[in-house]
């Protein structure tokens, strides 16, 4: 429950505003820069016409599926519950080390709301220890699916990566705003597709 806490104070361990950085297809990419590190909070933030529950199932998906994560070459899934899971990850990296990671995920649904709320991070596990072919990265993040009065839903997507390792910040900085639209917007087309 410790990590919960955490991911739900992640945009609060920030010390500037968020800024647009971008916006596509209705689709709006902020950042927010954090004290002391190269790395910034993204916040990805739009609206669906498929229904919360639909829209947050297709998210939460097969936990084999890697196709709307192009860099994963490896995936094992440690545990697979209904609101719960663990995988393995090794992402190949254009330049430089492999990166890899353990990410556990949750799922809580507020039944009064109807609002469905994914929280990821990555943890160390014993059975799978850090591997010198690859560099262990970290990841906070969570998306939260808000049914809207007229129908459809409106998604908050909040991830902060560390990478780990020396790669320019701007290289990194650029790649992972267009990863996190980039996903989103496929998320986005998969679950009006699946209403």
């Amino acid at each position: 429950m410790l990590w919960l806490s955490l991911i739900l104070l992640l945009p609060l361990t920030a010390q500037a505003t968020w800024q647009q950085a971008a916006e596509d297809d209705g689709i709006v990419l902020e950042v927010q820069e954090i004290e002391g590190s190269p790395y910034e909070n993204i916040r990805v933030t739009g609206q669906s016409s498929a229904d919360a529950a639909s829209f947050a199932r297709v998210w939460w998906g097969d936990a084999r599926d890697t196709s709307a994560h192009s860099a994963v070459t490896k995936r094992e899934v440690l545990v697979d519950r209904a609101d719960e899971r663990i995988v393995y990850d090794i992402i190949e990296m254009p330049i430089g080390t492999d990166r890899d990671y353990v990410l556990h995920v949750k799922k809580r649904v507020f039944s009064d709301s109807g609002t469905i709320a994914l929280y990821f991070i990555t943890i160390d596990d014993p059975r799978k220890p850090v591997d010198p072919r690859y560099v262990r990265m970290r990841i906070k993040a969570s998306v939260v699916f808000t049914p809207l009065p007229g129908g459809g839903s409106r998604f908050v997507y909040n991830i902060f990566t560390d990478i780990k390792g020396k790669f320019p910040t701007f290289f990194v900085k650029g790649a992972q705003r267009r990863s996190a639209l980039s996903f989103a917007k496929e998320m986005r087309r998969r679950s009006i597709e699946a209403n």
